[in-house]
């Protein structure tokens, strides 16, 4: 995973990670890296359970806690940033809709009030 990492490949590296965590589940190392990699890639979902793992796989170590505690942080803010995106997705689809129901109606209204001699 670490290879990957330095190389640029993040999606490998998070691979790699996945398929070491399978043999060692609560590897410090792995889950770090994977967790690393999820939060590059923004998968909040997947982070947010690395990140658990993390946190109960570090609890004996200050240093390790200390990083999973950090890391944490990180995958809290990528879960804000996920909910903010949806709520200005969802904002922008209704604000879209009302516009778009504004202009049929306008164009309704002018449709019915145009001279006889137009239509």
């Amino acid at each position: 995973s670490y290879v990957y990492t330095q190389a640029g490949d993040v999606p490998g590296a998070l691979h790699a990670a996945r398929t070491g965590l399978e043999l060692a589940p609560e590897h410090v190392g792995l889950l770090t890296q994977a967790l690393q990699a999820a939060l590059t890639l923004g998968l909040g979902a997947e982070a947010s359970a690395l990140s658990a793992r993390l946190v109960r796989a570090s609890a004996g170590d200050p240093a390790s806690a200390e990083q999973a505690a950090r890391l944490a942080g990180w995958t809290r803010d990528l879960a804000g940033r996920e909910e903010l995106a949806r709520n200005s997705v969802s904002r922008a689809r209704g604000v879209a809709l009302g516009g778009l129901a504004g202009a049929v109606l306008v164009l309704a209204l002018l449709a019915r009030r145009a001279p006889a001699a137009v239509r």
